[in-house]
């Protein structure tokens, strides 16, 4: 049992890494199709936008984690 939880982790931990590294290199295929299509000026818009939906998506999961750890 002791090796499926340590996999389960070891799994997590590698997906986390790999898609921070992702979305710092900017490297999500389906997305990139789309935005490169668009002017800079409005590309530097909807990387800010998806930045501050990803902030959004970030705050709720740190409050539901710190709502189970209170």
């Amino acid at each position: 049992q002791a090796t499926t939880e340590l996999s389960g982790y070891a799994l997590a931990f590698g997906i986390a890494w790999g898609l921070a590294h992702t979305l710092s290199m900017r490297a999500h295929v389906r997305i990139d199709v789309v935005v490169n299509l668009f002017p800079p000026r409005i590309r530097h818009w909807l990387h800010l936008t998806s930045l501050a939906f990803l902030a959004v998506l970030v705050g709720y999961l740190f409050y539901g984690a710190w709502t189970l750890v209170e």
